[in-house]
This record gives C-alpha cells, sequence and structure tokens, in this order.
C-alpha cells in the first residue's frame, strides 16, 4: 500500500471546523498552560489546527475551542497565537479577566 503524501493529509480547523490540508494550517500545542504556534510542527504533544485567519481565531476563542482540543486542565493563554495571526485583537469582546487567558470546562 503506498504512503500518503504529507502535504495532502487533511485537519480540521478549531474555529470554522472546515477540513483543509495540513499547510494550509497553523498547528498550536500547549506548552504549560501556554498555546503557542507550531510553525514547523515539530513540538511534541497534542496539536490543534487552526486557519491563519482572524476569523478563525475569534471563532475557536468564543466556543472555547483551545481548551478542549488540546484537553486542557485549565485556564489557558493564547498570547502567542494571537501574535501569529493578523489582525485586531480578539480578547477585547470575550469578557475573560484578563484579556489574554480563557478557562475551560
Amino acid at each position: 500500500m503506498p504512503v500518503a503524501n504529507r502535504s495532502a493529509r487533511r485537519r480540521t480547523c478549531i474555529g470554522c471546523r472546515e477540513r483543509a490540508s495540513k499547510t494550509d494550517l497553523l498547528r498550536v500545542v500547549l506548552s504549560e498552560s501556554v498555546v503557542i504556534p507550531d510553525f514547523h510542527q515539530r513540538h511534541h504533544g497534542r496539536g490543534a489546527y487552526l486557519h491563519r485567519e482572524r476569523g478563525c481565531l475569534d471563532s475557536a476563542l468564543q466556543r472555547q475551542a483551545f481548551g478542549r482540543a488540546l484537553r486542557a486542565s485549565g485556564p489557558v493563554s493564547f498570547v502567542q497565537v494571537e501574535q501569529a495571526i493578523p489582525g485586531n485583537s480578539s480578547t477585547t469582546n470575550l469578557g475573560s479577566q484578563s484579556g489574554d487567558e480563557m478557562s475551560t470546562q
């Protein structure tokens, strides 16, 4: 059985829930309660995928998708991911206490 081309692998965006090629999505991982972008897809651990668009980031934050997808057990900071995606800051409308953390349920 031939091995599929790695660039053809598809993942689901945690923001818009659409499937796309891994190369079209930004992988993020959880490292000590901080969600960090994994540009080269080499960090260890559970990863989640997100389009590099502000709308997908906003949707993921509103749905608290980072904590669920990464199986976080407490509040997580997503500031580094916000900085990696161009556009206005999305935390101002979320009602989180510190502006950079969102608790998971």
